[in-house]
């Protein structure tokens, strides 16, 4: 960028103009006006309920093959759990039986025999409250006394608890072995198509830079000695590996799909795009301290996974 070129900057919440090269801050530009993110998966939230319900998609998506998650069941719990559901006695089998599966998960961990759950009864909601109660970092947020009571408890919580209480598990079985493991295994697999990726990259960079070579030389003879056939096989072969080259590209990212990191980060605020959230179709906008304290899983992902990017 030359000295002249001017680039948008964020200074206390407001967009400016300024010279790339002086920092100075020039001409305001009006942000446009921002919808707030409130529906998640087709549910309804609180705007504060928000960051909790992207954390457990986002964290249902990542692992789905590893926890075995149904497609649909996610959005179908966030559903149900924001009342988009039906209402009776019991807690819905789809939300029971994605708390049992992470229990599972966390028992296995732990060397406990994992408890054959009815998703009827109390015992998978009374044994979440005792992981919570026993958990090193307890928020006071999380409902240990009514969860003690098994269903009748659990279903007087509220939307925003059940989600803490879910994501809670969510933590806990990201902590276990066989999601590290996964993790790794992963990040591993990344890295090798990324390389060969790279591999083929150049392979492909060389044989467009060779051809071009070639077709400059027979361009380079008087007109009457060319042969017409031959450039226009060239050409075709520069246009193939040029296209070659592009797909390469995007393999190589595809090679890092586990990573979960914004789209851009300026002057404080995070831009994200989610493929659980409008296919990715929608930027949202965020402080930093924001993404911090409302996608801790999210940041711990991206570390974990890119560390030694």
């Amino acid at each position: 960028m030359t000295a002249d070129e001017k680039c948008p900057v964020e200074i206390k919440g407001e967009l400016h103009i300024r010279n790339e090269s002086t920092d100075v801050p020039g001409t305001k530009i009006e942000l446009p006006i921002g919808t707030p993110v409130t529906d998640i998966a087709g549910a309804e939230l609180e705007v504060d309920d928000v960051g909790s319900a992207l954390q457990f998609h986002e964290f249902c998506r990542t692992f789905a093959e590893v926890l075995k998650i149904r497609k649909g069941q996610p959005e179908k719990v966030l559903q149900v759990i924001t009342g988009g559901g039906r209402i009776g006695r019991e807690v819905p089998s789809v939300v029971a039986d994605l708390h049992i599966s992470l229990l599972s998960v966390i028992q296995e961990d732990r060397e406990e025999n994992p408890s054959d759950y009815s998703r009827n009864g109390d015992a998978w909601i009374i044994d979440t409250g005792k992981y919570i109660s026993e958990s090193t970092v307890i928020s006071k947020e999380l409902p240990v006394d009514c969860l003690s009571q098994g269903v009748l408890g659990y279903k007087k919580l509220s939307p925003s608890l059940k989600l803490h209480v879910l994501n809670f598990l969510c933590d806990e079985a990201l902590s276990t072995t066989t999601l590290k493991n996964w993790v790794l295994k992963q990040h591993e697999s990344a890295t090798e198509r990324k390389v060969a990726a790279r591999e083929k990259f150049r392979a492909v960079k060389e044989k467009e830079k060779e051809l071009k070579e070639k077709l400059t030389i027979k361009m380079a003879k008087p007109r009457f000695l060319r042969n017409g056939a031959e450039i226009n096989s060239l050409v075709s072969q520069i246009k193939e590996a040029y296209e070659d080259k592009k797909a390469v590209i995007d393999e190589e990212k595809l090679g890092g799909l586990v990573r979960k990191k914004p789209v851009r980060i300026d002057e404080g605020v995070a831009y994200w795009k989610l493929d659980g959230y409008c296919d990715k179709t929608a930027i949202m906008r965020q402080g930093l301290s924001e993404v911090i304290m409302q996608y801790p899983f999210m940041l711990l992902i991206y570390i974990v996974v890119v560390s030694d990017y």
